[in-house]
């Protein structure tokens, strides 16, 4: 399983410097952090206009599963609801 993070925007620059600062503020070095230049992201994927935060995951190329959120604090239970969807990407 690999993971890493696409930031949606219309303005890629902006978008890599909050990215930089977030690596150095969470010590990420091992998670590709990358721009993706529309707000609405690849048409397929079909992200939620009204999420913060969205986690696919994907086998074979296909999505296998969607999971958004809004602007409020990931709880434990959104995190759980996260780490049970990834059955779905390991059978």
């Amino acid at each position: 399983m690999k993971a890493f993070v696409v930031y949606l925007g219309d303005d890629p620059a902006a978008a890599e410097k909050k990215l930089q600062a977030m690596a150095k503020e969470h010590k990420i070095t091992k998670t590709p952090l990358t721009v993706f230049q529309t707000e609405e992201g690849p048409p397929n994927d079909r992200i939620s206009r009204d999420a913060d935060v969205t986690v696919l995951m994907w086998s074979s190329r296909n999505v296998k599963a969607n999971v958004a959120f809004g602007k409020k604090t990931l709880t434990k239970a959104d995190i759980q609801k996260v780490v049970k969807s990834t059955a779905k990407i390991l059978k």
